[in-house]
């Protein structure tokens, strides 16, 4: 594991650095806390990096997939494509190091929510760089180069393999008890694995942790360590969750009738609705779908927002020893999606079909 200051010789001795930048430029290394070991580096005339380092073989491997992910959509996607992206700088493999743009004056969409407005040409410009890395990766020339992601894991959750029991905390066992009392539930998983389709590279961890609101209000797309080829439906319900689970986290669920709870949300899907419609007309115009595969996707990309929020009430429950009220609403408002994504999709998104729908 390499420690800043032999970070520094590394970028010396490859050429990412001048020693000029060293001894006069305002050099700072700085940690950012996340699953990897990671680095902020900033001078003040010179350049501007992000740096992972592994820190297990697992991590390894998924950096390694960044890697190849970066270099695949540099190579081979249109060049509208690399606006939303971060350059590769560096890979080595044997040290587990990757070093990418760092983009010193933009923010994640968490932080640029924080506050409760959702600008709306923020939210469309994600909405478009998602489309333009769907619809310029739908070729098999490129389908071919990516690696193939499999269904959701979460849509075999009510089926955990043995492996899994031995480290899961007493709160993910109890939500998969909870998922496995209910046949409805576990049917409409068995459903959802079963219609997943690889057309395009998708980001696969879409979330507002990994796109950047810049100065200029462009977005960047980051943390390619999910991608592969996989269904564009997949990113978009990703982004239709962090809206509802946002909603559903600004909710106190003590005290009142459940009933009455929605009302007193302190970040109301009221505010965030045209946001979501911002995002969702921004992604159809730019994908050129039809109307009817428009209608397809919204329908399959609400959907799998069940399924993300499926997985979310998992990841909230790691450490847990039992399972909280906010993660046992996760996983209700999971199974009140899947149920009914028409609705869900219309009454909760605010998002209308262009034209009627079969059940």
């Amino acid at each position: 594991m390499l420690q800043p200051p032999e970070i520094v010789r590394y970028l010396l001795e490859f050429g990412h650095l001048e020693a000029r930048t060293v001894v006069d430029g305002g050099l700072v290394i700085e940690p950012v806390p996340r699953r990897n070991v990671n680095y902020r580096l900033t001078t003040r005339d010179g350049p501007q990096y992000f740096i992972k380092q592994a820190t297990t073989p697992e991590t390894a491997a998924t950096l390694a997939r960044e890697a190849v992910m970066y270099r695949l959509l540099a190579e081979s996607a249109a060049p509208v494509l690399r606006r939303y992206l971060p350059h590769l700088h560096a890979y080595d493999a044997r040290r587990g190091l990757l070093v990418i743009e760092l983009f010193v004056d933009a923010q994640d969409l968490r932080r640029e929510f924080a506050d409760g407005s959702f600008p709306l040409n923020v939210v469309a410009a994600a909405g478009t760089a998602l489309a333009e890395l769907h619809r310029t990766t739908a070729r098999e020339e490129v389908l071919a180069l990516a690696p193939a992601l499999a269904p959701p894991w979460a849509a075999s959750l009510h089926r955990p393999a043995i492996d899994w029991l031995r480290d899961l905390s007493g709160a993910d066992l109890e939500l998969i008890a909870l998922i496995q009392r209910s046949s409805e539930f576990c049917e409409l998983l068995d459903a959802e694995g079963g219609d997943w389709q690889r057309t395009c590279v998708v980001h696969g961890d879409y979330r507002w942790d990994n796109c950047l609101a810049t100065i200029g209000r462009g977005v960047r797309l980051v943390d390619w360590e999910a991608a592969g080829g996989g269904d564009p439906a997949w990113d978009v319900g990703s982004a239709f969750t962090d809206f509802l689970g946002d909603w559903l986290g600004s909710i106190p669920l003590g005290g009142s009738p459940a009933t009455h709870l929605s009302t007193l949300a302190r970040r109301p899907l009221t505010r965030m609705r045209p946001a979501l419609q911002a995002f969702w007309s921004a992604y159809l115009l730019a994908v050129g779908l039809s109307r009817p595969d428009g209608n397809q996707l919204l329908l399959r990309a609400t959907r799998y927002g069940g399924l993300r929020l499926l997985q979310s009430a998992f990841e909230h429950g790691q450490y847990a020893g039992e399972l909280t009220p906010s993660t046992a609403t996760l996983a209700q408002l999971a199974l009140n999606v899947l149920r009914r994504p028409h609705e869900a999709a219309v009454h909760l998104l605010g998002i209308p079909f262009a034209s009627p729908v079969g059940a």
